[in-house]
């Protein structure tokens, strides 16, 4: 490792971390992946040190290399999801940033779904209410890092759309695709009425996106990351077979899901503030992906 970083990214091993890290090590910077989890294979340009932030055990660094950017991954849902696991682990990230003299960009990662229903599409200014356990402890880690992080730093909350890109990535998307992928005997199953609104963003858009932020951030920020367009599970599943080129029979269980029904988020700060949009339509960031999942070899 060496003592100074361009950007450090914590839970860089992941899908979203290893997409930043190649973008930012592909433009000349010099990064450094912090992680519980070994990277699946190497990142090209990307230094990795293992280390366990949520641990409960007196393990982890007392110090971290210095650096001009600290992109905050950890904490995204999944089945060994813990939730007082990733908040020991964000409080023991502040604490090594506070003791920094030296001014830094800290991004922390959270997600669209802290607004809960949204009539209208949701501007960062709006009020909260997370409705998923999920959403309420990435809106209660928002309020953490805005209490505790010292002034002198620069703070970027980043609210993400659903992330899409990868078949072995989660998410609706994923799901879709694999089954279509590898059929199973069963039919696939929505829950809830299929009308469900979501905005997914491509997961290449998503890392050039953080980057315009960390490029741009001066102070404290909230940013919404969506495409500004919301679509119904039933449509998704339209696209993903019409990009296919197959069928996927489902059904519609009608099953009640604690869960917010309508996502509809605002990208104009996003737009005119960081002079980014998304590159890719939903259409071909799936086109983009299929062909991603044809090249992958299947567990059988």
């Amino acid at each position: 490792m060496f003592d100074r970083y361009d950007s450090i990214l914590v839970g860089g091993s992941g899908f979203v971390g290893t997409q930043l890290g190649l973008r930012l090590a592909g433009r000349g910077e010099r990064v450094l992946n912090l992680s519980r989890h070994h990277p699946k294979e190497p990142t090209p340009g990307v230094d990795f040190s293992a280390v366990d932030f949520g641990s409960q055990k007196k393990t982890v660094h007392q110090t971290l290399p210095r650096t001009d950017s600290l992109v905050i991954l950890i904490g995204q849902i999944g089945p060994d999801f813990d939730p007082a696991a990733d908040r020991r682990a964000l409080k023991a990230i502040i604490d090594l940033v506070n003791v920094q003299k030296e001014s830094m960009k800290v991004l922390y990662c959270s997600t669209v779904l802290v607004y809960g229903d949204c009539e209208a599409p949701a501007q960062e200014s709006d009020s909260l209410s997370p409705v998923e356990p999920y959403a309420q402890h990435k809106a209660e880690n928002e309020s953490l890092l805005k209490n505790l992080l010292a002034k002198r730093h620069h703070l970027g909350i980043l609210r993400i759309a659903n992330v899409f890109g990868d078949i072995r990535s989660r998410g609706f998307v994923s799901l879709v695709m694999n089954r279509i992928l590898v059929p199973s005997s069963g039919v696939f199953r929505v829950n809830g009425d299929g009308k469900q609104e979501r905005d997914y963003i491509y997961v290449d858009d998503l890392a050039e996106a953080i980057d315009a932020v960390k490029s741009g951030l001066d102070g404290w920020d909230t940013v919404n990351v969506s495409t500004g367009t919301s679509r119904t599970l039933l449509a998704v599943i339209d696209a993903v077979q019409s990009v296919c080129k197959k069928d996927l029979p489902f059904e519609v269980t009608q099953q009640s899901v604690a869960e917010a029904s309508k996502i509809r988020i605002s990208n104009g700060r996003l737009r005119e503030v960081y002079a980014y949009a998304p590159r890719h339509t939903f259409e071909k960031g799936l086109a983009l992906m299929w062909n991603r999942a044809l090249a992958v070899k299947l567990p059988t």
